[in-house]
Order: structure tokens, then C-alpha cells, then sequence
């Protein structure tokens, strides 16, 4: 079990690490945190969260296997509500 405390953060060091690596093709390339904290790490990847699930698939591109995201998509006043 690893917990996010702010997913806006992981982005923004993966966006970082990717505009470095960019911009410096001759230096040593930067690692996003989450990529590696995550590199090892056995089994699935579930992301749950409390807002919807796009919110963890913003990092997913950064991750060493594919993410599952379950968010609230769907779900409070606006799912009873006609379109």
C-alpha cells in the first residue's frame, strides 16, 4: 500500500522530469518520484481516490505498468439526475 498525498505534485515532478530530459538530452536523465517508488513494487497497480478517476490517471504515464483508477465518476446528486 502506497498513499498519495498529492497527486498535483507527482504530475508536476513527471512533467518536470520529462521537460529536463528534454531540454538536457546529454545529461543523466531524471526519474519521476512515483517511477521510482514504484519501480520494484510487486502485483497491480490500484489507484483509489475521493474525486474522479482522472485525477490518478494523470500520473499514469509515469508508472512502470498499466494503472487501474477507481474514482467517483459518476456517483453523488449529478447520477439521480436527469440529462
Amino acid at each position: 500500500v502506497w498513499s498519495v498525498t498529492s497527486y498535483k505534485e507527482l504530475y508536476r515532478d513527471g512533467y518536470e522530469s520529462d521537460r529536463w530530459n528534454m531540454m538536457h538530452p546529454s545529461e543523466i536523465k531524471r526519474t519521476p518520484y512515483v517511477a521510482e517508488c514504484l519501480k520494484d513494487a510487486p502485483g497491480v497497480l490500484v489507484a483509489a481516490s475521493d474525486y474522479v478517476s482522472a485525477l490518478p490517471d494523470s500520473i499514469s504515464q509515469w508508472l512502470p505498468r498499466p494503472l487501474v483508477s477507481l474514482g467517483t465518476d459518476g456517483f453523488g446528486r449529478s447520477a439521480s439526475r436527469q440529462a
